[in-house]
């Protein structure tokens, strides 16, 4: 609505203000709390209204110079700030840098786009975990759900190194909760979650995790199952980066940018790179499958291959690819630690060892007869992982000399030790009754979730 210049204001004009008169019979009325004018600037006349936050931008109205709408309070999606208006046309939306608003304008709804966050977390360290299949929060004091779609199973989230959280959420079937429908990407700014598919009016039907580079751009797999490709989306547009009628799944960013993924393309799988120009074959093995490469700091990549109808941990160093476990026993669930150094789980000893390799000599960290599995990399250089013995799972930590047994829980199952950045350690709690999460903080151990309730995914951020 227009607020006629007769009413009482305060406007900025240029450097100067300026009082309208204000009736004598009644007292100032405060301004609406998302009250938003469109000051005149040389260089701005009519502001435009738009539809829809997207790029593709269909005006339906114009605001004025001077004019004044009430908004019921903004939409963060990305960098972008957006503040909702009605207009004639519809819900409308008024980019940031376009007009002057108050600086205490709530978030707000807009349904299926964004949904705000019940309260901001200012503590550190975050970790982020999927109970009852939405995503929470936790900032070592309290929990909160992030999810806009209380029916639709989370995935895995991913953070980004700007510390944004990105996860795909399968619609349910209400009668059996089974998973119905296409999937979409939601993604949380630190203030709000929206939906991704939503927000660029596009069904990017993604599968599995999605993946953030450095500089935030996100990549996923979509699509038919049988036709599955690597999409990219650099904060404006989508960009199928994988391009062919084969199955293509589980992109992993490099520190430097580039994209590696697996591709059947040539009716097997093999691990292919994208250098952001050309892509090529990195494993170039038509006689098994290669498959769940991930990069280390100093940019190697490293895979598990299908060699000699054997399992074996391959590692390329931008130049040559090298067979780094070479032994009879399957090896796979390979782990790089900050430092270069790969660990992963052979069987090679007739169980579920941990070894390690340096970049020339291999060692095996585990002791005997405990099935490994689950590994993870402290950035202080140790390793832990979930080992069963006497019929229960526990966390181990090696520290670069010694193996202890963590957890020592002997009537609970410890699965999926997550370091982050200080040392923390978190990992499912498994009872019998429920899954919880569990945090050591270097000094206790802390129930993150206390409930009957499944709980796990747990990830911290950067």
């Amino acid at each position: 609505m227009k607020i006629g210049m007769s009413l009482w204001v305060l406007l900025l004009v240029t450097g100067i203000v300026v009082n309208a008169q204000v009736s004598p019979d009644l007292p100032p009325q405060p301004d609406p709390i998302c009250q938003i004018t469109n000051f005149p600037r040389e260089y701005i006349g009519e502001v435009p209204i738009y539809e829809s936050p997207n790029y593709d931008l269909a005006v339906i109205g114009l605001l004025q110079q001077n004019e004044t709408v009430q908004s019921d309070g903004f939409i963060r999606i990305g960098d972008g700030v957006w503040f909702v208006v009605d207009h004639a046309g519809g819900i409308g939306f008024i980019w940031h840098d376009d007009i002057m608003a108050p600086p205490n304008c709530p978030p707000v709804t807009v349904h299926g786009l964004s949904v705000p966050t019940p309260e901001i977390l200012d503590n550190k360290p975050l970790l982020a975990y999927v109970s009852n299949n939405e995503v929470h929060l936790w900032d070592g004091e309290r929990s909160i759900n992030i999810s806009p779609s209380p029916g639709a199973r989370a995935t895995q989230p991913v953070w980004s190194h700007q510390g944004e959280l990105a996860w795909v959420a399968y619609p349910l079937n209400p009668i059996n909760s089974d998973m119905n429908g296409i999937a979409d990407i939601l993604i949380w700014d630190g203030q709000q979650t929206f939906n991704l598919d939503l927000r660029l009016g596009l069904d990017l039907a993604p599968n599995g995790m999605p993946a953030w580079s450095v500089d935030g751009r996100l990549a996923w797999s979509g699509g038919e199952i049988e036709n599955e490709e690597i999409y990219m989306w650099d904060g404006e547009k989508i960009i199928n980066i994988s391009q062919n009628t084969g199955r293509d799944t589980m992109p992993t960013w490099s520190s430097d940018g580039h994209l590696a993924w697996t591709s059947e393309r040539d009716e097997n799988a093999e691990i292919y790179v994208w250098d952001g120009e050309q892509i090529i074959n990195i494993s170039q093995n038509p006689d098994g499958d290669d498959r769940n490469a991930s990069w280390s700091n100093d940019g190697r990549l490293a895979w598990g291959s299908g060699v000699n109808n054997n399992l074996e941990v391959l590692v390329w160093d931008g130049e040559q690819v090298i067979n780094v476990s070479q032994d009879a026993g399957w090896d796979a669930w390979h782990a790089w630690s900050d430092d270069g150094r790969l660990a992963w789980v052979s069987t090679r000893d007739d169980y579920q060892a941990v070894y390690l390799w340096d970049g020339e000599n291999t060692i095996r960290v585990s002791e005997a007869n405990t099935n490994a599995a689950n590994l993870n990399w402290a950035p202080d250089g140790r390793l832990a992982w979930q080992s069963e013995r006497d019929q229960y799972h526990e966390i181990y930590i090696w520290d670069g000399e010694q193996v202890i047994n963590f957890t020592q829980s002997p009537d609970t199952d410890a699965y999926s030790p997550r370091w982050n950045a200080d040392g923390w350690l978190a990992w499912v709690a498994d009872t019998g009754i429920s899954w919880n999460i569990a945090v050591w903080d270097g000094e206790q151990i802390i129930n993150v979730t206390d409930s009957r309730s499944i709980n796990r995914y747990h990830t911290w951020a950067p």
